[in-house]
C-alpha cells in the first residue's frame, strides 16, 4: 500500500523552502520525493493539465521502511486559495510547515528567479508589476511557464496574512508551524 505524505512544506516562494527540503531529505527517517509536485491548488492555471492522482502518488511508491515521516514540498500551495482544503481532504492529519520572508525581498528574489527559470520574460520588476492586469486576462504571458500563471501576479503573492490564516483555519494552529526566513538563515545548523 502506498503511503500518503503526512507533512507538507507549502511555501512561501523564495523563503528558504528548498533549503529546508534538502535538509529534511537527507534525514534517514524522512522521505521526500522531488520538490514542486503541484498536485494541490486546483484554482491555479497551468499550461498543462493538472497532475492526476495516480501520477502524484507514484512519487510515494518507493518509501524506505525506516521512513517515519513522509513529506511533500510545493511552494505555491500557500498562495493557492484551495490547496489547504484539498490537502485536508487528502490527508486530514497532515502537519503544515510555512516559511515566510519579508515581502519586498521575497518579490525581488521571486522575479529574478522567474526570469532565470524562463517563467518570466519582462526584465524590469516594475514593468512586470504593471503587466499584472493584462496577465490576469491571459495576455502578456511568457511563451513557457513552468509554474502557475498566478505566480506572475506579483502584488498578490505576498499576502501572507490571508494565506497563513487559511491554513490555520483548516488545520488548526497546533498543526501549522511557521518559520521566518531570517531566523532560519541564522540557525540552519
Amino acid at each position: 500500500m502506498i503511503q500518503k505524505p503526512n507533512f507538507f512544506i507549502v511555501g512561501a516562494a523564495k523563503s528558504g523552502t528548498t533549503a529546508l527540503y534538502e535538509y529534511l531529505k537527507k534525514h534517514p527517517n524522512i522521505f521526500m520525493p522531488k520538490k514542486e509536485l503541484y498536485y494541490f491548488g486546483k484554482d491555479f492555471t497551468f499550461r498543462e493539465a493538472h497532475t492526476p492522482l495516480e501520477y502524484y502518488m507514484s512519487f510515494f511508491e518507493a518509501i524506505p521502511p525506516n521512513a517515519k515521516q513522509i513529506g511533500e514540498a510545493s511552494v505555491w500551495y500557500l498562495y493557492s486559495k484551495t490547496a489547504a482544503v484539498e490537502i485536508k481532504e487528502f490527508q486530514p492529519k497532515a502537519k503544515i510547515i510555512i516559511m515566510l520572508r519579508e515581502p519586498t525581498e521575497m518579490l525581488y528574489s521571486l522575479h529574478s528567479q522567474q526570469l532565470y527559470s524562463g517563467n518570466e520574460d519582462i526584465e524590469g520588476f516594475e514593468m512586470a508589476l504593471q503587466a499584472e492586469f493584462a496577465r490576469k486576462k491571459g495576455q502578456q504571458l511568457p511563451p513557457y511557464i513552468g509554474c502557475p500563471y498566478e505566480a506572475l501576479h506579483y502584488s498578490e503573492v505576498p499576502r501572507y496574512y490571508e494565506q497563513v490564516k487559511r491554513y490555520i483555519d483548516v488545520f488548526g494552529k497546533e498543526n501549522v508551524h511557521i518559520i521566518l526566513f531570517n531566523d532560519f538563515a541564522k540557525s540552519t545548523k
